[in-house]
């Protein structure tokens, strides 16, 4: 009751909706029997309670809607690329760029969005703002966080096209600490790594699967792949590597 009327005093200086008395009060001088209180009295109160229920609700139901057109123009794909190409450094990437100015428009967001953020760019080929994205996403998680063997998963994805050793170091590590991680990640991250012209960390993953799943078809096919690839013209040290692992 005091909270209500001391609000609605603030957002409606001129309204013709007024509380007389503290219905609180009002109540307590009732039911304790105080004769100068009459049923009326808090009949009246309550009236004025109902009719400033009313007003509130009749409010919110303008105004959130104007908010969520205003805030929802403000924070559009459109306006949002708009404002970051505008204010990015030459040297940083879009996708980086846009989710900064996103949480600065937006204010601050959860490690969830910065996933999918990272995910975005990872898919757009923007390896280093994805990495830079799935850096901050896992500042904000623990191990123990449904989302951390997926958001580390992608970092090494991201990783395998900067830094290669990184990349298959980091997901030796992810994978001998979460059966979670399976045949899929590894084919998925040789791919990735080939994708990215480290062909000798993707050959050493691919053994290091093989090792851990060695009748799987999948890696079994995706060996041939890596084979075909390390017989092309100057890769020579891959062949020597297959060669030393006993692969050819």
């Amino acid at each position: 009751d005091e909270v209500v009327w001391a609000t609605w005093e603030e957002a409606a200086p001129d309204s013709d909706i007024r509380r007389k008395e503290s219905l609180q009060q009002q109540l307590a001088q009732f039911v304790t029997g105080d004769e100068g209180v009459s049923r009326a009295d808090v009949a009246e109160g309550l009236g004025r309670l109902r009719q400033l229920v009313a007003a509130l609700l009749a409010a919110i139901g303008q105004v959130c809607p104007q908010w969520a057109a205003e805030h929802g123009a403000r924070t559009s794909p459109e306006e949002i690329e708009k404002l970051a190409r505008a204010e990015k450094p030459w040297h940083e990437g879009l996708a980086v760029a846009c989710w900064r100015t996103y949480k600065e428009v937006a204010g601050s967001t959860d490690p969830a969005a910065t996933k999918d953020a990272a995910y975005s760019a990872l898919g757009a080929g923007d390896y280093a703002s994805a990495q830079a994205l799935f850096d901050e996403a896992l500042a904000a998680m623990s191990p123990g966080d449904p989302a951390f063997v997926q958001v580390s998963f992608g970092s090494c994805r991201a990783l395998a096209h900067s830094d290669g050793p990184a990349a298959r170091t980091a997901f030796l590590a992810l994978a001998d600490t979460n059966d979670s991680i399976g045949v899929k990640d590894y084919s998925m991250l040789v791919s990735e790594l080939m994708d990215a012209g480290n062909l000798l960390d993707a050959i050493e993953l691919l053994d290091k699967g093989l090792t851990r799943y060695p009748d799987n078809e999948r890696l079994s096919k995706l060996k041939e792949h890596v084979v075909a690839e390390s017989q092309k013209p100057g890769n020579d040290a891959a062949m020597d590597k297959l060669k030393g692992l006993g692969y050819l």
